[in-house]
């Protein structure tokens, strides 16, 4: 996991690992993807899969405040304090 970031590290704007998953945070990452199995291949390091996806809310709010958004941390409305 760590060769793969070495080898990726200079492609993205930011490269997280959380468990067995290395993400790559970039723009326009559909046209990088062959750059990046190219260089995995390149450093024989075995890609098991790529997924492209869009940032979702929590991954935004993630990137700008460092903590994960909760349904503990939504307030309460009135109707279901009242109930």
């Amino acid at each position: 996991m760590q060769q793969a970031k070495a080898n990726l590290g200079d492609l993205a704007d930011r490269i997280q690992i959380d468990r067995n998953i290395l993400s790559l945070y970039l723009k326009g990452a559909a046209g990088a993807v062959p750059a990046v199995v190219n260089r995995l291949q390149s450093a024989d390091i075995e890609l098991l899969s790529l997924t492209l996806t869009q940032p979702t809310l929590d991954d935004v709010f993630l990137q700008v405040t460092g903590q994960r958004l909760s349904a503990d941390a939504v307030p309460e409305t009135e109707n279901e304090a009242a109930a």
